[in-house]
Protein backbone atom coordinates (compact mmCIF):
# COMPACT_ATOMS: atom_id res chain seq x y z
CA UNK A 1 0.00 0.00 0.00
CA UNK A 2 1.36 3.47 -1.36
CA UNK A 3 2.01 6.11 1.37
CA UNK A 4 -1.19 7.90 0.22
CA UNK A 5 -3.32 5.29 0.81
CA UNK A 6 -2.20 4.59 4.00
CA UNK A 7 -2.90 8.19 5.08
CA UNK A 8 -6.05 7.94 3.58
CA UNK A 9 -6.61 4.39 5.98
CA UNK A 10 -5.45 6.74 8.93
CA UNK A 11 -8.14 9.44 8.86
CA UNK A 12 -10.63 6.45 7.76
CA UNK A 13 -10.01 4.72 11.31
CA UNK A 14 -10.02 8.47 13.24
CA UNK A 15 -13.48 9.61 11.52
CA UNK A 16 -14.96 6.21 12.38
CA UNK A 17 -13.59 7.06 16.29
CA UNK A 18 -14.93 9.88 15.95
CA UNK A 19 -18.52 9.18 14.76
CA UNK A 20 -19.35 6.35 16.91
CA UNK A 21 -17.75 4.24 19.87
CA UNK A 22 -18.97 0.74 20.89
CA UNK A 23 -19.21 -0.56 24.55
CA UNK A 24 -20.24 -4.29 25.81
CA UNK A 25 -23.27 -3.90 27.41
CA UNK A 26 -23.95 -7.91 28.63
CA UNK A 27 -22.97 -11.06 28.14
CA UNK A 28 -24.96 -11.24 24.46
CA UNK A 29 -22.15 -7.90 23.21
CA UNK A 30 -25.28 -6.13 22.05
CA UNK A 31 -23.68 -3.33 20.99
CA UNK A 32 -24.62 0.72 22.78
CA UNK A 33 -23.68 3.48 20.97
CA UNK A 34 -22.59 6.31 22.66
CA UNK A 35 -22.44 9.41 20.12
CA UNK A 36 -19.20 10.89 20.64
CA UNK A 37 -18.80 13.95 17.76
CA UNK A 38 -19.83 17.42 17.25
CA UNK A 39 -21.84 18.94 14.47
CA UNK A 40 -18.82 20.87 13.66
CA UNK A 41 -17.24 17.26 13.52
CA UNK A 42 -20.00 16.23 11.58
CA UNK A 43 -19.53 18.81 8.48
CA UNK A 44 -15.73 18.30 8.25
CA UNK A 45 -16.51 14.80 7.94
CA UNK A 46 -19.06 15.70 4.82
CA UNK A 47 -16.15 17.62 3.73
CA UNK A 48 -13.75 14.88 3.49
CA UNK A 49 -15.88 12.51 2.35
CA UNK A 50 -17.09 14.89 -0.61
CA UNK A 51 -13.58 15.62 -1.22
CA UNK A 52 -12.01 12.41 -0.95
CA UNK A 53 -11.20 10.70 -4.30
CA UNK A 54 -12.51 7.54 -3.06
CA UNK A 55 -15.91 9.17 -1.99
CA UNK A 56 -16.38 12.12 -4.32
CA UNK A 57 -19.13 12.40 -7.23
CA UNK A 58 -16.38 12.16 -9.93
CA UNK A 59 -17.43 13.00 -13.34
CA UNK A 60 -17.61 10.28 -15.97
CA UNK A 61 -15.19 10.93 -19.19
CA UNK A 62 -14.35 9.56 -22.55
CA UNK A 63 -17.83 9.99 -23.67
CA UNK A 64 -18.15 8.87 -27.42
CA UNK A 65 -21.17 9.38 -29.60
CA UNK A 66 -22.01 6.97 -33.07
CA UNK A 67 -24.94 7.63 -35.40
CA UNK A 68 -27.36 5.35 -37.39
CA UNK A 69 -30.05 6.49 -39.61
CA UNK A 70 -32.37 7.44 -36.59
CA UNK A 71 -30.50 6.52 -33.22
CA UNK A 72 -27.15 7.33 -32.08
CA UNK A 73 -25.70 5.41 -29.34
CA UNK A 74 -23.71 7.12 -26.05
CA UNK A 75 -20.96 5.01 -24.23
CA UNK A 76 -18.67 6.92 -21.72
CA UNK A 77 -16.47 5.69 -18.30
CA UNK A 78 -17.57 5.47 -14.96
CA UNK A 79 -15.46 7.67 -12.73
CA UNK A 80 -17.60 7.43 -9.35
CA UNK A 81 -18.36 4.57 -6.68
CA UNK A 82 -21.08 5.80 -4.96
CA UNK A 83 -23.18 7.77 -7.67
CA UNK A 84 -26.93 6.35 -8.11
CA UNK A 85 -27.47 7.17 -12.20
CA UNK A 86 -25.98 9.43 -15.37
CA UNK A 87 -28.22 11.89 -16.68
CA UNK A 88 -28.04 12.16 -20.09
CA UNK A 89 -28.06 15.78 -22.03
CA UNK A 90 -28.66 16.49 -25.73
CA UNK A 91 -28.66 19.69 -27.80
CA UNK A 92 -28.66 20.75 -31.41
CA UNK A 93 -26.10 23.78 -31.45
CA UNK A 94 -23.63 22.29 -28.75
CA UNK A 95 -25.28 25.59 -26.73
CA UNK A 96 -28.40 24.65 -25.45
CA UNK A 97 -28.73 21.47 -23.77
CA UNK A 98 -31.67 19.62 -22.26
CA UNK A 99 -32.03 16.72 -20.25
CA UNK A 100 -33.30 13.66 -22.44
CA UNK A 101 -32.79 10.26 -19.75
CA UNK A 102 -31.25 9.22 -16.80
CA UNK A 103 -29.60 5.90 -16.26
CA UNK A 104 -29.02 3.81 -13.56
CA UNK A 105 -25.78 3.30 -11.29
CA UNK A 106 -22.85 1.79 -13.24
CA UNK A 107 -24.43 1.68 -16.49
CA UNK A 108 -22.14 3.14 -19.04
CA UNK A 109 -24.38 3.18 -22.41
CA UNK A 110 -27.07 4.78 -23.77
CA UNK A 111 -29.11 5.21 -27.20
CA UNK A 112 -30.89 8.04 -28.02
CA UNK A 113 -33.68 7.25 -30.27
CA UNK A 114 -36.32 8.25 -32.73
CA UNK A 115 -33.60 11.08 -34.53
CA UNK A 116 -34.18 13.07 -36.96
CA UNK A 117 -32.06 11.11 -40.01
CA UNK A 118 -28.87 13.07 -41.23
CA UNK A 119 -28.87 15.45 -38.27
CA UNK A 120 -25.71 16.56 -35.89
CA UNK A 121 -26.72 15.95 -32.35
CA UNK A 122 -24.60 16.98 -29.33
CA UNK A 123 -24.56 15.07 -25.99
CA UNK A 124 -22.87 15.49 -22.68
CA UNK A 125 -23.20 12.90 -19.17
CA UNK A 126 -23.01 13.92 -15.79
CA UNK A 127 -23.48 11.39 -12.28
CA UNK A 128 -25.99 12.28 -9.96
CA UNK A 129 -27.18 11.22 -6.56
CA UNK A 130 -30.45 10.69 -5.28
CA UNK A 131 -29.65 13.49 -2.61
CA UNK A 132 -29.52 15.98 -4.99
CA UNK A 133 -25.95 15.97 -5.95
CA UNK A 134 -24.50 16.14 -9.38
CA UNK A 135 -20.82 15.91 -11.03
CA UNK A 136 -19.66 18.13 -13.65
CA UNK A 137 -19.94 17.19 -17.07
CA UNK A 138 -18.28 14.88 -19.50
CA UNK A 139 -16.78 15.95 -22.65
CA UNK A 140 -19.20 17.07 -25.59
CA UNK A 141 -19.61 14.32 -27.87
CA UNK A 142 -21.30 14.89 -31.31
CA UNK A 143 -22.64 12.30 -33.82
CA UNK A 144 -24.68 12.54 -37.20
CA UNK A 145 -27.37 10.14 -38.02
CA UNK A 146 -26.92 9.16 -41.66
CA UNK A 147 -29.98 9.08 -44.32
CA UNK A 148 -32.59 6.59 -43.87
CA UNK A 149 -31.19 3.27 -44.71
CA UNK A 150 -31.36 2.46 -48.40
CA UNK A 151 -33.55 -0.40 -49.97
CA UNK A 152 -30.55 -2.55 -51.68
CA UNK A 153 -30.85 -2.43 -55.39
CA UNK A 154 -33.65 -5.22 -55.86
CA UNK A 155 -32.44 -8.14 -58.36
CA UNK A 156 -35.15 -7.86 -61.37
CA UNK A 157 -36.76 -11.11 -62.29
CA UNK A 158 -35.62 -13.19 -64.71
CA UNK A 159 -37.34 -11.33 -67.33
CA UNK A 160 -36.46 -7.64 -65.99
CA UNK A 161 -33.00 -7.69 -67.19
CA UNK A 162 -31.37 -5.87 -70.40
CA UNK A 163 -30.56 -9.25 -71.76
CA UNK A 164 -33.94 -10.70 -71.44
CA UNK A 165 -34.64 -8.57 -74.48
CA UNK A 166 -32.55 -9.49 -76.62
CA UNK A 167 -32.13 -12.72 -77.27
CA UNK A 168 -28.68 -14.30 -77.60
CA UNK A 169 -27.68 -10.91 -76.57
CA UNK A 170 -28.21 -9.85 -80.93
CA UNK A 171 -28.72 -6.17 -80.70
CA UNK A 172 -28.17 -5.99 -76.74
CA UNK A 173 -25.05 -3.48 -77.94
CA UNK A 174 -28.01 -0.67 -79.11
CA UNK A 175 -29.91 -0.32 -75.58
CA UNK A 176 -29.54 3.07 -74.22
CA UNK A 177 -28.68 1.40 -70.68
CA UNK A 178 -25.53 -0.35 -72.77
CA UNK A 179 -22.27 1.23 -72.84
CA UNK A 180 -20.19 -1.66 -73.89
CA UNK A 181 -21.17 -5.00 -75.62
CA UNK A 182 -18.63 -7.68 -76.55
CA UNK A 183 -18.28 -10.67 -78.15
CA UNK A 184 -15.14 -11.08 -79.40
CA UNK A 185 -16.75 -12.42 -82.84
CA UNK A 186 -15.51 -9.44 -84.88
CA UNK A 187 -12.16 -9.07 -84.22
CA UNK A 188 -9.39 -10.86 -86.09
CA UNK A 189 -6.40 -9.97 -83.26
CA UNK A 190 -5.55 -8.35 -80.23
CA UNK A 191 -5.05 -4.96 -81.40
CA UNK A 192 -8.64 -3.97 -82.82
CA UNK A 193 -9.71 -4.55 -79.32
CA UNK A 194 -9.17 -1.23 -78.65
CA UNK A 195 -12.15 -0.56 -81.04
CA UNK A 196 -14.36 -0.65 -78.46
CA UNK A 197 -12.26 -0.50 -75.22
CA UNK A 198 -10.02 1.91 -74.12
CA UNK A 199 -7.33 0.36 -73.14
CA UNK A 200 -5.64 -3.39 -73.63
CA UNK A 201 -2.80 -3.68 -70.89
CA UNK A 202 0.08 -6.16 -71.54
CA UNK A 203 -1.90 -7.32 -75.05
CA UNK A 204 1.32 -10.01 -74.70
CA UNK A 205 -1.03 -11.74 -72.55
CA UNK A 206 -4.17 -11.74 -74.36
CA UNK A 207 -5.17 -13.59 -77.84
CA UNK A 208 -8.55 -14.05 -79.72
CA UNK A 209 -9.17 -18.01 -79.12
CA UNK A 210 -11.23 -20.23 -81.62
CA UNK A 211 -10.34 -23.39 -80.02
CA UNK A 212 -13.50 -25.76 -78.63
CA UNK A 213 -14.49 -24.81 -75.41
CA UNK A 214 -12.50 -21.48 -74.95
CA UNK A 215 -16.02 -19.60 -76.27
CA UNK A 216 -19.33 -19.38 -74.30
CA UNK A 217 -21.39 -18.43 -77.54
CA UNK A 218 -20.73 -17.78 -81.19
CA UNK A 219 -16.89 -19.07 -82.50
CA UNK A 220 -14.32 -16.74 -80.61
CA UNK A 221 -13.64 -15.72 -77.48
CA UNK A 222 -11.15 -14.08 -75.05
CA UNK A 223 -8.64 -15.87 -73.49
CA UNK A 224 -5.69 -14.48 -71.02
CA UNK A 225 -2.70 -16.40 -69.70
CA UNK A 226 0.07 -15.98 -67.69
CA UNK A 227 3.37 -18.20 -67.81
CA UNK A 228 5.35 -19.61 -65.11
CA UNK A 229 6.93 -16.67 -64.01
CA UNK A 230 9.17 -15.44 -60.91
CA UNK A 231 7.70 -11.87 -60.60
CA UNK A 232 4.26 -10.67 -60.98
CA UNK A 233 2.57 -10.55 -64.74
CA UNK A 234 -0.78 -9.58 -66.30
CA UNK A 235 -3.33 -8.15 -67.99
CA UNK A 236 -6.24 -6.27 -68.85
CA UNK A 237 -9.57 -4.96 -70.83
CA UNK A 238 -9.62 -1.28 -69.56
CA UNK A 239 -12.81 0.58 -70.13
CA UNK A 240 -13.14 4.47 -69.29
CA UNK A 241 -16.44 5.30 -67.49
CA UNK A 242 -17.61 8.42 -65.17
CA UNK A 243 -20.91 7.64 -63.33
CA UNK A 244 -22.25 6.47 -59.99
CA UNK A 245 -24.25 3.30 -60.48
CA UNK A 246 -22.64 0.36 -63.07
CA UNK A 247 -23.14 -3.56 -63.67
CA UNK A 248 -20.61 -5.51 -65.45
CA UNK A 249 -21.80 -8.85 -66.55
CA UNK A 250 -19.32 -11.68 -68.30
CA UNK A 251 -19.14 -15.04 -68.54
CA UNK A 252 -15.91 -16.47 -67.49
CA UNK A 253 -14.31 -20.06 -67.14
CA UNK A 254 -11.11 -21.03 -65.68
CA UNK A 255 -9.00 -23.90 -67.05
CA UNK A 256 -8.92 -27.19 -65.91
CA UNK A 257 -5.42 -27.43 -64.57
CA UNK A 258 -5.90 -23.76 -62.93
CA UNK A 259 -4.09 -23.61 -59.47
CA UNK A 260 -1.76 -20.36 -58.37
CA UNK A 261 -1.60 -20.69 -54.47
CA UNK A 262 0.43 -17.29 -54.77
CA UNK A 263 -1.02 -13.78 -55.39
CA UNK A 264 -3.15 -13.22 -57.75
CA UNK A 265 -6.37 -10.71 -59.61
CA UNK A 266 -8.96 -11.92 -61.83
CA UNK A 267 -12.18 -10.92 -62.51
CA UNK A 268 -14.42 -7.60 -62.59
CA UNK A 269 -12.60 -4.55 -60.90
CA UNK A 270 -14.56 -0.54 -60.78
CA UNK A 271 -12.53 1.78 -60.18
CA UNK A 272 -12.52 5.91 -59.09
CA UNK A 273 -9.94 8.15 -58.57
CA UNK A 274 -6.20 7.57 -58.90
CA UNK A 275 -4.99 5.02 -57.09
CA UNK A 276 -2.14 4.53 -55.45
CA UNK A 277 0.88 1.96 -55.47
CA UNK A 278 0.02 -1.72 -53.61
CA UNK A 279 -0.46 -1.73 -50.42
CA UNK A 280 -1.14 1.95 -49.80
CA UNK A 281 -4.70 2.13 -48.30
CA UNK A 282 -7.31 4.28 -49.85
CA UNK A 283 -7.59 7.86 -48.08
CA UNK A 284 -9.70 7.71 -45.00
CA UNK A 285 -11.40 10.98 -45.50
CA UNK A 286 -13.12 9.46 -48.86
CA UNK A 287 -11.72 12.24 -51.10
CA UNK A 288 -8.58 9.90 -53.01
CA UNK A 289 -10.29 6.46 -54.16
CA UNK A 290 -11.78 3.51 -54.23
CA UNK A 291 -11.21 0.11 -56.05
CA UNK A 292 -13.05 -2.94 -55.93
CA UNK A 293 -12.25 -6.02 -57.56
CA UNK A 294 -14.80 -9.61 -57.73
CA UNK A 295 -12.38 -12.34 -58.14
CA UNK A 296 -11.71 -15.75 -57.11
CA UNK A 297 -8.31 -16.54 -54.70
CA UNK A 298 -7.23 -18.97 -52.69
CA UNK A 299 -6.93 -17.74 -49.56
CA UNK A 300 -6.77 -20.93 -47.09
CA UNK A 301 -10.66 -21.25 -46.26
CA UNK A 302 -11.80 -24.50 -44.82
CA UNK A 303 -13.59 -26.26 -47.69
CA UNK A 304 -11.72 -24.09 -50.49
CA UNK A 305 -10.57 -25.42 -53.88
CA UNK A 306 -9.18 -23.74 -56.66
CA UNK A 307 -9.83 -21.06 -58.20
CA UNK A 308 -10.93 -20.36 -54.80
CA UNK A 309 -14.03 -18.88 -53.25
CA UNK A 310 -15.57 -15.63 -54.71
CA UNK A 311 -15.10 -12.16 -53.45
CA UNK A 312 -14.49 -9.11 -53.29
CA UNK A 313 -11.01 -7.73 -52.88
CA UNK A 314 -11.08 -3.94 -51.95
CA UNK A 315 -9.58 -0.56 -51.36
CA UNK A 316 -11.55 1.94 -49.24
CA UNK A 317 -11.64 4.39 -47.04
CA UNK A 318 -12.59 2.06 -44.20
CA UNK A 319 -10.16 -0.85 -45.01
CA UNK A 320 -8.33 -2.70 -42.43
CA UNK A 321 -5.11 -3.58 -44.26
CA UNK A 322 -2.70 -1.94 -45.94
CA UNK A 323 -2.94 -4.36 -49.16
CA UNK A 324 -6.64 -4.33 -49.47
CA UNK A 325 -9.38 -6.85 -47.97
CA UNK A 326 -10.82 -9.43 -49.14
CA UNK A 327 -14.78 -9.54 -48.24
CA UNK A 328 -16.42 -12.94 -48.44
CA UNK A 329 -20.81 -13.30 -48.83
CA UNK A 330 -20.52 -14.53 -45.43
CA UNK A 331 -19.87 -11.02 -44.06
CA UNK A 332 -15.98 -12.19 -43.17
CA UNK A 333 -13.22 -9.99 -44.52
CA UNK A 334 -9.92 -11.74 -44.39
CA UNK A 335 -7.63 -10.52 -42.76
CA UNK A 336 -9.75 -8.64 -40.15
CA UNK A 337 -12.36 -11.41 -39.24
CA UNK A 338 -15.31 -10.05 -38.85
CA UNK A 339 -16.55 -7.10 -41.18
CA UNK A 340 -17.61 -3.85 -40.42
CA UNK A 341 -21.41 -5.35 -41.24
CA UNK A 342 -20.81 -7.84 -38.51
CA UNK A 343 -19.42 -5.87 -36.04
CA UNK A 344 -21.29 -2.56 -36.30
CA UNK A 345 -24.74 -3.94 -37.97
CA UNK A 346 -26.80 -0.54 -36.13
CA UNK A 347 -24.56 0.85 -39.23
CA UNK A 348 -24.97 -1.68 -41.58
CA UNK A 349 -28.66 -2.43 -41.07
CA UNK A 350 -29.75 -4.09 -44.40
CA UNK A 351 -26.52 -6.40 -44.72
CA UNK A 352 -27.81 -9.91 -44.55
CA UNK A 353 -24.97 -13.13 -44.81
CA UNK A 354 -25.15 -15.54 -47.67
CA UNK A 355 -23.11 -18.50 -48.56
CA UNK A 356 -19.93 -18.41 -49.77
CA UNK A 357 -19.74 -19.55 -53.50
CA UNK A 358 -16.78 -21.96 -54.55
CA UNK A 359 -16.88 -22.37 -58.60
CA UNK A 360 -15.52 -25.67 -60.27
CA UNK A 361 -12.95 -25.15 -62.98
CA UNK A 362 -13.61 -25.97 -67.07
CA UNK A 363 -17.02 -24.87 -66.39
CA UNK A 364 -18.83 -21.57 -67.78
CA UNK A 365 -20.09 -18.99 -65.65
CA UNK A 366 -22.27 -15.95 -65.94
CA UNK A 367 -20.72 -13.34 -63.46
CA UNK A 368 -22.17 -9.87 -63.01
CA UNK A 369 -21.10 -7.46 -60.70
CA UNK A 370 -23.00 -4.46 -59.80
CA UNK A 371 -21.44 -0.85 -58.18
CA UNK A 372 -23.49 2.45 -56.48
CA UNK A 373 -20.83 4.86 -54.95
CA UNK A 374 -22.99 6.90 -52.13
CA UNK A 375 -24.17 10.16 -51.82
CA UNK A 376 -21.57 12.12 -49.93
CA UNK A 377 -22.80 12.35 -46.43
CA UNK A 378 -24.60 9.43 -46.52
CA UNK A 379 -24.40 5.18 -46.49
CA UNK A 380 -26.39 4.39 -49.52
CA UNK A 381 -23.48 2.98 -51.60
CA UNK A 382 -23.23 -0.68 -52.62
CA UNK A 383 -21.76 -3.79 -53.96
CA UNK A 384 -23.55 -6.55 -55.05
CA UNK A 385 -22.78 -9.75 -57.47
CA UNK A 386 -25.03 -12.50 -59.38
CA UNK A 387 -24.12 -16.03 -60.13
CA UNK A 388 -25.95 -17.49 -63.45
CA UNK A 389 -28.48 -14.72 -62.68
CA UNK A 390 -28.78 -15.84 -58.70
CA UNK A 391 -27.93 -13.16 -55.75
CA UNK A 392 -24.98 -14.66 -54.08
CA UNK A 393 -23.54 -11.10 -51.95
CA UNK A 394 -24.80 -7.94 -51.67
CA UNK A 395 -22.77 -5.01 -49.12
CA UNK A 396 -25.33 -2.40 -49.18
CA UNK A 397 -25.03 0.92 -46.72
CA UNK A 398 -21.48 1.60 -47.69
CA UNK A 399 -19.99 5.15 -47.69
CA UNK A 400 -17.06 4.96 -50.55
CA UNK A 401 -16.62 8.67 -50.51
CA UNK A 402 -16.85 11.71 -49.36
CA UNK A 403 -17.33 13.85 -52.53
CA UNK A 404 -19.16 13.96 -55.35
CA UNK A 405 -16.35 14.44 -58.04
CA UNK A 406 -14.89 11.12 -56.97
CA UNK A 407 -16.64 8.55 -59.53
CA UNK A 408 -16.27 5.48 -61.01
CA UNK A 409 -14.20 6.04 -63.88
CA UNK A 410 -12.67 2.65 -65.12
CA UNK A 411 -14.47 -0.46 -65.89
CA UNK A 412 -11.90 -3.85 -66.26
CA UNK A 413 -11.77 -7.45 -67.08
CA UNK A 414 -8.04 -8.24 -65.10
CA UNK A 415 -6.04 -11.32 -64.83
CA UNK A 416 -2.52 -11.64 -63.12
CA UNK A 417 -0.37 -13.97 -61.04
CA UNK A 418 3.03 -13.38 -59.03
CA UNK A 419 4.87 -16.27 -58.47
CA UNK A 420 3.53 -18.64 -60.94
CA UNK A 421 4.72 -22.40 -60.61
CA UNK A 422 2.41 -23.05 -63.63
CA UNK A 423 1.29 -21.38 -66.95
CA UNK A 424 -2.77 -20.65 -66.12
CA UNK A 425 -5.25 -19.63 -68.38
CA UNK A 426 -9.14 -17.97 -68.19
CA UNK A 427 -11.69 -17.48 -71.28
CA UNK A 428 -13.97 -15.00 -70.82
CA UNK A 429 -16.75 -14.11 -73.23
CA UNK A 430 -20.05 -11.85 -73.81
CA UNK A 431 -18.83 -8.69 -71.70
CA UNK A 432 -21.48 -6.29 -71.12
CA UNK A 433 -21.04 -2.89 -69.44
CA UNK A 434 -24.54 -1.19 -68.80
CA UNK A 435 -26.17 1.27 -66.02
CA UNK A 436 -28.97 -1.21 -65.15
CA UNK A 437 -29.04 -5.07 -64.15
CA UNK A 438 -28.36 -6.91 -67.34
CA UNK A 439 -28.98 -10.51 -66.45
CA UNK A 440 -27.54 -13.89 -67.75
CA UNK A 441 -27.88 -14.39 -71.49
CA UNK A 442 -31.39 -15.42 -73.27
CA UNK A 443 -31.58 -18.47 -75.45
CA UNK A 444 -27.61 -18.51 -75.93
CA UNK A 445 -26.53 -20.23 -79.51
CA UNK A 446 -23.52 -22.57 -78.05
Amino acid sequence: MDEGNKLRERKMISLKNQIVSVETRDSCKTPKLKIGTTMKRLSAILLFLLTNSAFALNAPSNLSAEGTSTRIDLTWRDNSTFEDGFQIFRSRDNINFSKVASVGQDVTRYSSTGLLANAKYYFKVRSYTDTGTVSSFTNVAAATTTSASPTPTPTPSASGGIASRYPGDRGIGYDPDVILADDFESYTNVSQLTLNWSKVAHPEHVRIATETGTHFAGAKGLEMSIPISAKELGCALIKEVKGDVYFMRMYEKWVSNYYDSGSNHNGICFSGGTTAPPGTPAPANGTGFFLFLLQNVLSGRPGEAAPGYDHVYAYWPKQCSGYGDHWYPDGSVVPCGQGLWLRYPAQYPAFRPMPNHLPERNRWYCYEFMIRANTPGKNDGELKWWVDGKLTADFPNLNMRSISTLQVDEARIVFGANNTTQAIKKWHDNIVIARKYIGPMASPTR
